[in-house]
């Protein structure tokens, strides 16, 4: 990788990481951290949902409930399952964010 390739692949990773800071909301990450309270990792899953973890504090309607499925599914189709159990609270508060819960 030449160096203005480079500096340009920082200055992306950079603007990313400022704004999910912009974005972290530590009181809605608190919350969502007690609702996964005793959950495991669902191997197997029953639902692509269940690898978010719990999603009553963003008391989404049936809608959104599909559309977050078929996000979820999308993710899990690039990065797996694991990525998406690892990630699920800063999923969950992105989601907050794009429904405007936030």
């Amino acid at each position: 990788m030449n160096g203005s390739a480079n500096g340009e692949r920082r200055r992306r990773v950079q603007q990313a990481a400022a704004n999910m800071a912009a974005m972290w909301d530590s009181d809605l990450a608190d919350q969502f951290v007690a609702a996964d309270e005793g959950l495991q990792y669902p191997d197997g899953a029953g639902d692509v949902l269940d690898y978010l973890g719990a999603l009553g504090p963003l008391a989404l309607t049936a809608t959104e409930v599909s559309q977050v499925r078929a996000m979820t599914q999308d993710i899990v189709d690039r990065y797996g399952p694991e990525h998406v159990w690892r990630t699920r609270t800063m999923l969950r508060i992105q989601l907050a964010w794009v429904l405007g819960r936030k």
